[in-house]
């Protein structure tokens, strides 16, 4: 089970070296700390290509084993993050860096996988792809994506009582794959627990005699009172000192979880992802990923195939 009862977690804590994302690596390695994990440190190096300029027509085949830097690189980093317990290391070639940290979790045994991300948007991330993006949509276990704003400097916590967790649902049979990380987060560490649900202002398009017939603007009040009567259940199951629950009507689902994220002070936000890929995710889009984007604490996204 992802985040395990064991009594020490295994994260594997994916980096590509860059230097930027040494923050995020030692934030990552921070919240390691706190749930007293295991820490391995990934690294999938590309295959060198061979040089054609003045080369023969057969080139010889690309090397195959991870370059002396890459292994000093790894190691300077690990040392760095090192702290009271051991981290280890696992270096590999590979030229789908995506199934290798997804392959390296499996053989690790990991229960959760830590990934910085630059967060892009729109055309970018159509035409470039993402690392992170392709572990999401296919990993197992918890997936952890850090962007820049996430390992920024915070200011003092000001209000009374720990920071919250605050745990998304749409009420689907997916989300529901978030509440044990979050029960577990929240026993482990302490922490209380903000239950969100956002309901839309307005329902879905509809057909009449075949002629599109304007949605209708729901009524808040009865809105959040059924919604308020099918997360009580919800909330009583989870294992956390309290559970603050919040019905938020917004059209906007992503930016009211990032914004309750923001203004609750949390610690991080755990929600499900719908596992969506392809075409569809292009078109329809993903709530996760768009909280991943807006969030300024780490997001722990749970597959729905988890």
């Amino acid at each position: 089970m992802p985040i395990s009862h064991a009594p020490r977690p295994h994260f594997l804590i994916a980096t590509d070296l860059a230097p930027a994302f040494r923050p995020h690596v030692e934030h990552a390695a921070r919240l390691a700390d706190r749930l007293d994990a295991h820490v391995t440190l990934f690294h999938a190096v590309l295959p060198a290509t061979p040089d054609l300029h003045g080369a023969p027509l057969l080139p010889t085949m690309p090397s195959t084993e991870p370059s002396a830097t890459s292994r000093r690189d790894l190691h300077e980093l690990a040392e760095a993050v090192r702290g009271h317990r051991p981290v280890h290391m696992a270096l590999v070639t590979a030229t789908d860096p995506a199934r290798a940290v997804l392959a390296a979790a499996a053989a690790a045994h990991a229960d959760v996988v830590v990934l910085p991300t630059r967060a892009r948007t729109g055309l970018r991330r159509l035409a470039f792809g993402s690392v992170a993006e392709t572990v999401l949509h296919q990993a197992r276990l918890p997936v952890v994506l850090l962007t820049d704003a996430m390992v920024a400097p915070r200011s003092p916590h000001t209000a009374s009582g720990p920071r919250p967790i605050v745990l998304a649902t749409d009420l689907s049979e997916a989300a529901a794959k978030a509440f044990p990380i979050a029960s577990e987060l929240a026993r482990r560490l302490a922490l209380p627990i903000v239950l969100v649900s956002v309901v839309p202002r307005t329902q879905g398009a509809r057909l009449d005699a075949g002629l599109p017939v304007a949605p209708p603007v729901i009524d808040p009040q009865i809105v959040q009172a059924e919604r308020l009567a099918a997360l009580q259940p919800l909330a009583a199951s989870l294992a956390a000192p309290s559970v603050d629950i919040q019905v938020v009507i917004d059209d906007d689902a992503a930016a009211a979880i990032a914004t309750m994220a923001s203004s609750r002070d949390a610690e991080f936000v755990v929600m499900a992802t719908h596992g969506r890929s392809g075409l569809m995710r292009a078109l329809l889009g993903s709530v996760t990923e768009a909280v991943v984007h807006r969030s300024h604490v780490p997001v722990f996204c749970v597959p729905a195939r988890a």
